[in-house]
């Protein structure tokens, strides 16, 4: 990756729009939106939130030694990003990180959340999610938001990405939920 485009996804990562992006590296936003496609092909994924999840996957194999994802390190960069991003481990979707904003946006603290599986501590959650979050873990292929509504909060919709982390265990492993706020470009 070059470092260009690693602040690219960055920027992204941060919640900036293409025409923000393209006003802090003094470019065109056409170029931008142009960095941003090639970056979704090489990545092999649709969007941002797809963008987001799969640079964040990859972070999360190469930081623990012993073989396991550790979310409450690979994540901390992204406590506080403007976007929502969760993890979650096993079959019964126990929480193992939430970030500030899935707090703010849910009213929920991490120290309730982790260690909690999903539907016990978020009873309204949409079947429609928890199918979609369990097809991701049974099969290790990454699913979106397409034919579940997005969630709402504070007046903001959130689109959705559903990452399986690699560990060698399908059905056993970590999913990783990121949330990016608005319309997905």
């Amino acid at each position: 990756m070059t470092e260009r485009q690693a602040e690219i996804i960055g920027l992204i990562a941060r919640g900036h729009t293409n025409k923000e992006i393209a006003s802090q590296l003094g470019v065109s936003e056409r170029a931008v939106k142009a960095r941003a496609s090639r970056l979704y092909r090489n990545f092999g994924v649709p969007n941002r939130a797809g963008l987001i999840a799969r640079v964040m996957s990859n972070s999360a194999g190469r930081l623990d030694g012993n073989g396991h994802p550790a979310p409450e390190l690979a994540f901390a960069a992204y406590h506080q990003a403007p976007f929502v991003a969760v993890v979650t481990r096993g079959s019964a979707h126990v929480f193992a990180f939430v970030n500030e904003r899935f707090e703010q946006v849910t009213g929920l603290q991490s120290r309730s959340l982790i260690g909690r599986p999903m539907r016990e501590a978020l009873p309204g959650a949409s079947d429609g999610w928890i199918d979609r979050a369990d097809a991701a873990l049974r099969t290790g292929i990454a699913v979106a938001d397409t034919g579940v509504p997005p969630w709402h909060a504070d007046g903001i919709t959130y689109r959705y990405v559903v990452q399986p982390l690699v560990d060698g265990q399908v059905g056993q492993g970590m999913l990783l939920y990121v949330g990016v706020p608005g319309p997905l470009a």
